[in-house]
């Protein structure tokens, strides 16, 4: 299923860059990977990823994977050593991109100025009966998550920041404003 989803994905998405990442829970080191490799590689992509990112005990294996169909030196991947999961985070760092002269508005929330007293009062005034009082776990998660976020963006100040990239550098200037909100 997944083998015939991945071959119609990139019949579809044609020859423009891309990298496909996941835990694709097919281990690179065995050779039943064959068919799956088979399959990218006709497309002309190749798993830049070749180091182990699972390491239990007893094994070690290559399930999560960066399929790339451009130049494998304009991009670098590893794994960070963090026991988090199961699987060790992965990353990739892309070392040539395009510079443009491109001006954008974005929004940050910043955390900065938080103590620990200030969130520790706004979490004990909020109403925790929805995360408490259901019985579905998925009702429950939701309004938990709906608490939190309502907890934070009440005590954190917002950024709103206009960058302008210069062509010709890559480097940004910057100018902020914030305002709570």
């Amino acid at each position: 299923m997944f083998i015939n989803s991945l071959q119609s994905y990139l019949l579809e998405t044609g020859h423009a860059p891309h990298i496909l990442t996941g835990d694709v829970n097919i281990d690179m080191f065995k050779p039943e990977s064959e068919t799956y490799s088979d399959i990218y590689c006709s497309f002309n992509y190749e798993n830049i990823m070749t180091i182990p990112t699972r390491i239990s005990p007893t094994t070690q294996t290559c399930i999560d994977h960066f399929l790339i169909n451009f130049d494998h030196y304009q991009i670098e991947c590893g794994t960070l050593n963090c026991a988090i999961t199961d699987h060790l985070p992965i990353f990739a760092c892309l070392k040539a991109f395009l510079l443009r002269e491109k001006t954008e508005t974005c929004k940050v929330r910043t955390r900065l100025d938080i103590s620990e007293q200030k969130l520790m009062s706004a979490f004990s005034n909020i109403s925790w009966d929805p995360v408490f009082q259901v019985d579905d776990v998925n009702n429950a998660y939701s309004s938990f998550v709906s608490n939190c976020q309502a907890v934070l963006k009440d005590i954190t100040t917002k950024k709103i920041s206009r960058a302008k990239i210069n062509d010709a550098t890559g480097r940004s200037s910057t100018s902020t404003k914030s305002r709570h909100s």
